[in-house]
C-alpha cells in the first residue's frame, strides 16, 4: 500500500521491507 511508482530503488527498497 506504498506508492511503489516513485524510482524503481525505492519500489524495491519499500516492497522489501513492506513486503517481509
Amino acid at each position: 500500500m506504498y506508492k511503489r511508482a516513485e524510482t524503481p530503488i525505492n519500489n524495491r527498497t519499500i516492497a522489501s521491507s513492506a513486503c517481509s
